[in-house]
Protein backbone atom coordinates (compact mmCIF):
# COMPACT_ATOMS: atom_id res chain seq x y z
CA UNK A 1 0.00 0.00 0.00
CA UNK A 2 1.47 3.29 -1.50
CA UNK A 3 1.18 6.35 1.04
CA UNK A 4 -1.25 7.89 -1.03
CA UNK A 5 -3.67 5.56 -0.94
CA UNK A 6 -2.98 5.07 2.77
CA UNK A 7 -3.45 8.51 3.26
CA UNK A 8 -6.66 8.78 1.34
CA UNK A 9 -8.49 4.96 3.34
CA UNK A 10 -7.56 6.85 6.49
CA UNK A 11 -8.67 10.10 5.90
CA UNK A 12 -11.91 8.23 4.45
CA UNK A 13 -11.96 6.19 8.23
CA UNK A 14 -11.33 9.47 9.83
CA UNK A 15 -13.98 11.09 8.17
CA UNK A 16 -16.85 8.57 8.57
CA UNK A 17 -15.95 7.88 12.24
CA UNK A 18 -16.43 11.88 12.66
CA UNK A 19 -18.96 12.91 10.53
CA UNK A 20 -21.24 9.48 10.90
CA UNK A 21 -22.15 9.33 14.08
CA UNK A 22 -22.38 7.13 17.10
CA UNK A 23 -22.63 3.75 14.70
CA UNK A 24 -19.63 4.87 12.76
CA UNK A 25 -17.36 6.09 15.17
CA UNK A 26 -15.78 3.17 15.89
CA UNK A 27 -14.11 2.92 12.43
CA UNK A 28 -12.16 5.78 14.55
CA UNK A 29 -9.73 2.69 15.59
CA UNK A 30 -8.72 1.74 12.15
CA UNK A 31 -7.62 4.76 11.20
CA UNK A 32 -4.11 3.94 11.95
CA UNK A 33 -3.83 0.91 10.35
CA UNK A 34 -3.36 1.31 6.47
CA UNK A 35 -0.54 4.25 7.98
CA UNK A 36 1.39 1.41 9.95
CA UNK A 37 1.09 -1.55 6.63
CA UNK A 38 2.46 1.18 4.59
CA UNK A 39 5.44 1.45 7.52
CA UNK A 40 5.85 -2.03 7.54
CA UNK A 41 6.00 -2.59 3.83
CA UNK A 42 7.87 0.88 2.42
CA UNK A 43 9.66 2.25 5.40
CA UNK A 44 9.27 4.58 8.53
CA UNK A 45 9.75 7.43 6.00
CA UNK A 46 6.69 6.51 4.03
CA UNK A 47 4.45 5.80 6.92
CA UNK A 48 5.73 9.48 7.98
CA UNK A 49 4.35 11.00 5.38
CA UNK A 50 1.27 9.53 4.98
CA UNK A 51 0.54 10.38 8.65
CA UNK A 52 1.52 14.07 7.72
CA UNK A 53 -1.40 14.33 5.24
CA UNK A 54 -3.99 12.58 7.25
CA UNK A 55 -2.91 15.09 9.85
CA UNK A 56 -3.41 18.11 7.25
CA UNK A 57 -6.58 16.83 6.49
CA UNK A 58 -7.48 16.31 10.66
CA UNK A 59 -6.57 20.26 10.48
CA UNK A 60 -8.16 21.15 7.60
CA UNK A 61 -11.76 19.48 8.95
CA UNK A 62 -11.43 20.96 12.62
CA UNK A 63 -8.85 23.85 12.66
CA UNK A 64 -7.70 22.50 15.67
CA UNK A 65 -4.49 22.40 16.52
CA UNK A 66 -5.44 20.37 19.34
CA UNK A 67 -7.18 18.17 17.66
CA UNK A 68 -4.31 17.26 15.68
CA UNK A 69 -2.36 16.91 18.39
CA UNK A 70 -4.55 14.10 19.95
CA UNK A 71 -5.06 12.84 16.84
CA UNK A 72 -0.94 12.25 16.42
CA UNK A 73 -0.53 11.37 19.85
CA UNK A 74 -4.00 8.87 20.53
CA UNK A 75 -3.83 7.51 17.08
CA UNK A 76 -0.72 7.57 15.25
CA UNK A 77 2.50 8.48 17.24
CA UNK A 78 2.91 4.54 18.72
CA UNK A 79 1.75 2.59 15.39
CA UNK A 80 5.10 4.63 13.50
CA UNK A 81 7.20 3.94 16.45
CA UNK A 82 6.14 0.12 16.64
CA UNK A 83 6.56 -0.19 12.39
CA UNK A 84 10.07 1.06 13.14
CA UNK A 85 10.87 -1.14 15.91
CA UNK A 86 9.36 -4.41 13.79
CA UNK A 87 11.12 -3.47 10.84
CA UNK A 88 14.77 -3.80 13.38
CA UNK A 89 13.83 -7.16 14.55
CA UNK A 90 11.41 -6.50 17.50
CA UNK A 91 8.89 -8.54 17.93
CA UNK A 92 4.94 -8.10 18.59
CA UNK A 93 4.93 -9.52 22.17
CA UNK A 94 7.89 -6.99 22.79
CA UNK A 95 5.75 -4.02 21.04
CA UNK A 96 3.13 -5.04 22.87
CA UNK A 97 4.71 -5.05 26.37
CA UNK A 98 6.49 -1.22 25.34
CA UNK A 99 3.05 0.09 24.68
CA UNK A 100 1.55 -1.13 27.88
CA UNK A 101 4.86 0.10 30.10
CA UNK A 102 3.99 3.69 28.21
CA UNK A 103 0.04 3.51 29.31
CA UNK A 104 0.80 2.55 32.93
CA UNK A 105 2.95 5.63 32.57
CA UNK A 106 0.62 7.95 31.38
CA UNK A 107 -1.66 6.53 33.74
CA UNK A 108 0.75 7.12 36.64
CA UNK A 109 1.82 10.54 35.50
CA UNK A 110 -1.72 11.90 34.57
CA UNK A 111 -2.97 10.63 38.32
CA UNK A 112 0.39 12.22 39.85
CA UNK A 113 -0.26 15.57 37.64
CA UNK A 114 -3.94 16.15 38.34
CA UNK A 115 -4.20 15.50 42.51
CA UNK A 116 -0.82 17.67 42.69
CA UNK A 117 -2.81 20.42 40.44
CA UNK A 118 -5.64 19.60 42.15
CA UNK A 119 -7.79 18.88 38.96
CA UNK A 120 -10.92 16.30 39.77
CA UNK A 121 -10.98 13.92 36.70
CA UNK A 122 -13.75 12.69 37.34
CA UNK A 123 -15.76 15.08 38.38
CA UNK A 124 -14.95 17.01 35.06
CA UNK A 125 -15.72 13.66 32.99
CA UNK A 126 -19.26 13.86 34.49
CA UNK A 127 -19.82 17.74 33.67
CA UNK A 128 -19.09 16.34 30.30
CA UNK A 129 -21.26 13.75 30.64
CA UNK A 130 -24.39 16.02 32.20
CA UNK A 131 -26.33 16.59 28.71
CA UNK A 132 -26.25 12.80 28.35
CA UNK A 133 -27.38 12.38 32.10
CA UNK A 134 -30.39 14.73 31.31
CA UNK A 135 -31.12 13.33 28.08
CA UNK A 136 -31.62 9.78 29.58
CA UNK A 137 -33.58 11.14 32.62
CA UNK A 138 -35.71 13.20 30.04
CA UNK A 139 -36.54 9.93 28.35
CA UNK A 140 -37.61 8.14 31.28
CA UNK A 141 -39.91 10.83 32.48
CA UNK A 142 -41.85 10.67 29.20
CA UNK A 143 -42.17 7.03 29.28
CA UNK A 144 -45.65 6.20 30.63
CA UNK A 145 -44.65 3.04 31.94
CA UNK A 146 -42.68 4.62 34.72
CA UNK A 147 -43.91 5.84 37.70
CA UNK A 148 -42.42 8.62 40.01
CA UNK A 149 -40.53 6.33 42.00
CA UNK A 150 -39.42 4.14 39.41
CA UNK A 151 -37.95 7.76 37.64
CA UNK A 152 -35.82 8.55 41.40
CA UNK A 153 -34.18 5.31 40.92
CA UNK A 154 -33.44 4.71 37.55
CA UNK A 155 -32.14 8.88 38.10
CA UNK A 156 -29.93 7.72 40.95
CA UNK A 157 -29.13 4.78 38.73
CA UNK A 158 -27.93 6.70 36.31
CA UNK A 159 -26.18 9.00 38.30
CA UNK A 160 -24.30 6.86 39.86
CA UNK A 161 -23.11 4.81 37.12
CA UNK A 162 -21.97 8.19 35.57
CA UNK A 163 -19.87 8.72 38.65
CA UNK A 164 -18.01 5.52 38.83
CA UNK A 165 -17.21 5.81 34.92
CA UNK A 166 -15.81 9.33 36.51
CA UNK A 167 -13.41 7.37 38.69
CA UNK A 168 -12.29 5.20 36.71
CA UNK A 169 -12.08 7.74 33.84
CA UNK A 170 -8.34 6.99 33.59
CA UNK A 171 -7.75 3.55 33.48
CA UNK A 172 -10.62 3.81 30.95
CA UNK A 173 -8.98 6.01 28.84
CA UNK A 174 -5.58 4.58 28.97
CA UNK A 175 -6.70 0.91 28.60
CA UNK A 176 -8.64 2.16 25.18
CA UNK A 177 -5.41 3.70 23.93
CA UNK A 178 -3.68 0.77 24.73
CA UNK A 179 -6.16 -1.58 22.67
CA UNK A 180 -6.18 0.68 19.71
CA UNK A 181 -2.56 -0.43 19.45
CA UNK A 182 -3.08 -4.08 19.96
CA UNK A 183 -5.78 -4.00 17.84
CA UNK A 184 -4.14 -2.51 14.81
CA UNK A 185 -0.76 -4.71 15.50
CA UNK A 186 -2.61 -8.01 15.79
CA UNK A 187 -4.37 -7.14 12.14
CA UNK A 188 -0.84 -6.10 10.93
CA UNK A 189 0.62 -8.89 12.25
CA UNK A 190 -2.06 -11.15 10.46
CA UNK A 191 -1.35 -9.50 6.98
CA UNK A 192 2.17 -9.54 6.93
CA UNK A 193 1.94 -12.90 7.91
CA UNK A 194 -0.20 -13.59 4.85
CA UNK A 195 2.30 -11.74 3.09
CA UNK A 196 4.81 -14.10 4.03
CA UNK A 197 7.14 -11.17 4.46
CA UNK A 198 10.80 -12.58 4.55
CA UNK A 199 11.80 -9.88 7.88
CA UNK A 200 8.49 -10.75 9.63
CA UNK A 201 9.33 -12.85 12.72
CA UNK A 202 6.44 -15.22 13.67
CA UNK A 203 4.30 -15.72 17.31
CA UNK A 204 2.84 -17.82 18.80
CA UNK A 205 1.34 -16.58 21.92
CA UNK A 206 -0.80 -19.47 22.91
CA UNK A 207 2.29 -19.78 25.03
CA UNK A 208 2.26 -16.71 26.88
CA UNK A 209 2.58 -16.75 30.77
CA UNK A 210 3.32 -14.05 33.03
CA UNK A 211 5.55 -13.83 36.06
CA UNK A 212 4.08 -15.08 38.81
CA UNK A 213 5.15 -11.74 41.21
CA UNK A 214 2.39 -10.05 38.73
CA UNK A 215 0.09 -11.02 41.24
CA UNK A 216 1.65 -8.92 44.21
CA UNK A 217 1.69 -5.08 42.30
CA UNK A 218 -2.49 -6.51 41.17
CA UNK A 219 -2.87 -7.21 45.05
CA UNK A 220 -1.33 -4.07 46.27
CA UNK A 221 -3.70 -1.62 44.13
CA UNK A 222 -6.93 -3.49 45.04
CA UNK A 223 -5.73 -3.18 48.64
CA UNK A 224 -5.08 0.46 47.80
CA UNK A 225 -8.70 0.85 46.18
CA UNK A 226 -10.39 -0.66 49.20
CA UNK A 227 -8.94 0.62 52.24
CA UNK A 228 -6.68 4.01 51.14
CA UNK A 229 -8.10 7.45 50.15
CA UNK A 230 -7.35 10.81 48.06
CA UNK A 231 -4.87 10.14 45.25
CA UNK A 232 -3.87 6.46 46.76
CA UNK A 233 -7.12 5.33 46.43
CA UNK A 234 -7.68 6.54 42.82
CA UNK A 235 -4.36 5.46 41.55
CA UNK A 236 -5.11 1.91 43.33
CA UNK A 237 -8.77 1.79 41.35
CA UNK A 238 -7.28 2.92 38.27
CA UNK A 239 -4.00 0.91 38.24
CA UNK A 240 -5.24 -2.79 39.58
CA UNK A 241 -8.10 -2.19 36.44
CA UNK A 242 -4.85 -1.65 34.11
CA UNK A 243 -3.01 -4.52 35.64
CA UNK A 244 -5.84 -6.87 34.65
CA UNK A 245 -4.63 -6.32 30.68
CA UNK A 246 -1.75 -8.63 30.92
CA UNK A 247 -4.05 -11.33 32.60
CA UNK A 248 -6.50 -10.48 29.74
CA UNK A 249 -3.72 -11.74 27.06
CA UNK A 250 -2.68 -14.96 29.31
CA UNK A 251 -6.45 -15.65 29.80
CA UNK A 252 -7.20 -15.59 25.58
CA UNK A 253 -3.59 -17.29 25.06
CA UNK A 254 -5.32 -20.22 27.81
CA UNK A 255 -8.44 -20.33 25.70
CA UNK A 256 -6.23 -20.78 22.34
CA UNK A 257 -4.50 -23.70 23.47
CA UNK A 258 -7.92 -25.26 24.81
CA UNK A 259 -8.81 -24.24 21.39
CA UNK A 260 -5.67 -25.94 19.90
CA UNK A 261 -5.84 -29.20 22.34
CA UNK A 262 -9.20 -30.02 20.97
CA UNK A 263 -9.11 -29.27 17.67
CA UNK A 264 -12.00 -27.10 17.10
CA UNK A 265 -13.22 -25.31 14.13
CA UNK A 266 -11.74 -22.19 13.64
CA UNK A 267 -15.26 -20.57 13.40
CA UNK A 268 -15.53 -21.51 17.02
CA UNK A 269 -12.54 -19.78 17.68
CA UNK A 270 -14.02 -16.19 15.61
CA UNK A 271 -17.01 -16.77 17.68
CA UNK A 272 -15.67 -16.62 21.00
CA UNK A 273 -13.74 -13.76 19.66
CA UNK A 274 -16.73 -11.43 18.36
CA UNK A 275 -18.26 -12.35 21.61
CA UNK A 276 -15.21 -11.36 23.61
CA UNK A 277 -15.22 -8.09 21.77
CA UNK A 278 -18.98 -7.21 22.40
CA UNK A 279 -19.73 -8.76 26.05
CA UNK A 280 -18.25 -7.59 29.25
CA UNK A 281 -18.73 -10.52 31.19
CA UNK A 282 -16.51 -12.51 28.64
CA UNK A 283 -13.73 -10.27 28.79
CA UNK A 284 -14.50 -10.62 32.84
CA UNK A 285 -14.35 -14.38 32.62
CA UNK A 286 -11.17 -14.34 30.30
CA UNK A 287 -9.41 -12.36 33.33
CA UNK A 288 -10.38 -14.80 35.59
CA UNK A 289 -9.01 -17.72 33.66
CA UNK A 290 -5.61 -16.05 33.11
CA UNK A 291 -5.75 -14.69 37.15
CA UNK A 292 -6.65 -17.89 37.97
CA UNK A 293 -3.46 -19.64 36.25
CA UNK A 294 -1.08 -17.86 38.44
CA UNK A 295 -1.90 -20.72 41.05
CA UNK A 296 -2.90 -23.62 38.62
CA UNK A 297 -1.08 -23.89 34.91
CA UNK A 298 -4.40 -24.58 33.03
CA UNK A 299 -2.08 -25.62 29.61
CA UNK A 300 -0.02 -27.99 31.90
CA UNK A 301 -3.03 -30.00 32.53
CA UNK A 302 -4.15 -29.66 28.92
CA UNK A 303 -0.30 -31.00 28.03
CA UNK A 304 -0.15 -33.22 30.90
CA UNK A 305 -0.38 -36.95 28.79
CA UNK A 306 -1.60 -34.82 24.96
CA UNK A 307 0.33 -32.17 23.08
CA UNK A 308 -1.77 -30.00 21.53
CA UNK A 309 -1.64 -29.29 17.64
CA UNK A 310 -1.22 -25.52 16.00
CA UNK A 311 -4.56 -24.32 14.72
Amino acid sequence: MNLIAAASLSGALFVLAVFGGAWLAPLLLAVPLPLLLTALHQGVSSGIAAAGLLLGLAFAISHSLTTVLMVFFFLLSFVLLAAHLLRTGWKMSRCLAAAYLIGVCMLVGGVVVAVWAEVDLGQRFVVHLQPLEQQLSDALAQSRQVDAVMLAEAKQQIRQFIEFMGLIFPALTVSGWFFIQAGNLAVASWYMEKKQCPWWQQEDLSHLKLPFWLVWPLIAMAACGMFADGMLQLLGINMGILLCIPYSFQGVAIIRALFQHHQWPRIVWLLFVTMLLLRWEMLLLVIMVGLFNTWWDIRAHLTAHHSYNEL
